[in-house]
């Protein structure tokens, strides 16, 4: 896949087929005149333009010093837009110090509802660049977003596209379908390497349901971090790809014109339009204030309509926090339910262990328990919150890990009477080899049988099982 200039279709009749461009971009200035004929100056301002220039010019801006916006404006006609647009801006901010120069495109959104692109720029701004160009002897007509010259050439065909304009800080994309500009999206970069987050904002618009299908992806701008996004986009297919430098720009707008230009006007010309707004109320049903009116209420609808649909989801939200509340009550059942399971000692498999180890001879067993008792270590405390103290002041409450559970070790309170010395030794064997065996006496009866008292405590984890036979003994 390899990149290509937009080749634009056969010139139509147009307020602009015979003037005098002036692009404005990141620190160049490009001059085409009306035959064409390309005069480039490198420099942040416009001082390094040729000298002896003269005559009116239109500005195409690539600088970001006009702002786009996107309204939905469904109570209104496109017509009462376009009408409403026209008039100078202070009849609706109604503040000197927020007054703009604007216009608009009317268009239809993927709704099907009226909606407009919104360009504008802030009167002061317009007036020191309308001085500044006119130091190199140029008067400027009108002031053109770049976007709105290359929308005004893309749209006719229908074609899903995405136009971007890349200035090193953020970028700004419109959706184009179907001869309808159906949103703009602006970010900033997020991370430090700018081609990427417009490919990743690219990915991500290609598959919302913004548009039916991505066909052409058209950019401006910064020409490095241009070639970055073809570059990594070469491999891309079914996907036309489009740059627009600033003369293609001058080009386009000499063969199709734009969406719109903004014009400034002299202070008297504001004061004979600033009656005009009441009657094109009155004749169009716009309100003077009709713009800011048509984005509040765009604005009022978004949010109303997020509130109804959180309303709306209230009830779901009700029930998944009662099921979550109820799926704690059982895990902790579960919880608690184990613990006793898994801590619960087999008493009879245990007490099998301890009369397992009794001698034996001939059979018979050589010695027996007088005495037997036993018990438990006690259960483990639940773990309580520690707050610990951050160096800023903050607490931070940590809960202590509780162990694993565990099957207790039972402890046995034992005496046996051994019928000889052998079989009492033979016993202390044997239960030394499960048990922690705590001898405490071992005496002669008066019948020569043997008495032992002792503690024994279970060994834990051990490999193999307790001698299951007695040890045999010669009386």
């Amino acid at each position: 896949m390899t990149a290509r200039t937009a080749k634009s279709p056969k010139p139509t009749r147009n307020p602009f087929t015979n003037s005098q461009v002036l692009i404005l971009g990141e620190g160049e200035a490009t001059l085409v005149s009306s035959k064409g004929n390309v005069r480039t100056s490198q420099g942040p301002d416009l001082k390094t333009l040729p000298a002896k220039l003269s005559g009116p010019v239109a500005v195409i801006d690539l600088t970001k010093r006009t702002e786009l916006a996107y309204a939905n404006m469904a109570e209104y006609t496109p017509t009462e837009v376009l009408g409403g647009l026209m008039l100078d801006a202070s009849a609706y901010t109604k503040k000197d110090n927020r007054e703009l120069y604007l216009n608009a495109a009317p268009t239809i959104s993927d709704q099907d509802q009226t909606a407009a692109l919104l360009g504008y720029i802030a009167r002061s701004n317009y007036a020191a660049l309308s001085q500044d160009i006119q130091r190199t002897g140029l008067h400027m007509t009108v002031l053109i977003p770049a976007l709105a010259v290359a929308a005004q050439a893309l749209l006719p065909d229908g074609l899903g596209t995405l136009l971007v304009e890349v200035h090193t800080d953020e970028y700004t994309v419109l959706l184009l379908e179907n001869g309808k500009i159906l949103g703009r999206f602006r970010e900033f970069y997020r991370s430090d390497t700018p081609a990427q987050d417009i490919l990743k904002s690219l990915d991500s618009l290609a598959k919302s349901d913004a548009l039916q299908e991505v066909k052409r992806v058209a950019l401006m701008g910064d020409a490095t971090l241009i070639q970055n996004v073809l570059t990594a986009l070469q491999d891309v297919a079914e996907i036309e790809f489009v740059t627009f430098s600033p003369s293609g720009l001058a080009q386009l707008l000499h063969q199709h014109g734009t969406l719109f230009a903004i014009r400034g006007r002299t202070e008297g010309q504001a004061k004979q339009v600033s009656w005009w707004p009441l009657v094109a109320g009155v004749a169009l049903g716009l309100l003077p204030y009709g713009v800011l009116s048509a984005l509040n209420a765009g604005t009022s609808r978004q949010i109303q309509q997020t509130r109804d649909q959180i309303t709306a989801i209230q009830p779901q939200l009700a029930e998944g926090r009662a099921l979550e509340a109820e799926i704690a009550r059982v895990q902790d059942v579960k919880t608690k339910a184990a613990a006793i399971t898994e801590s619960r000692v087999d008493w009879s498999q245990a007490l099998s262990d301890l009369t397992d180890q009794l001698p034996q001879s001939a059979g018979q067993l050589t010695a027996r328990f007088t005495r037997l008792s036993t018990d438990l270590p006690a259960p483990v405390a639940a773990a309580t919150p520690v707050a610990t103290t951050a160096a800023d002041g903050t607490t931070t409450p940590v809960v202590a890990p509780i162990p694993a559970a565990s099957v207790p070790l039972p402890t046995y309170q034992l005496e046996f009477k051994a019928a000889s010395r052998a079989a009492a030794t033979a016993l202390i064997t044997n239960l030394e080899q499960t048990y922690v065996l705590d001898t405490q006496t071992l005496t002669r009866n008066p019948d020569g049988s043997w008495r032992i008292q002792a503690n024994a405590t279970t060994k834990p984890a051990t490999t193999e099982s307790a001698a299951t036979a007695a040890t045999p003994e010669t009386p």
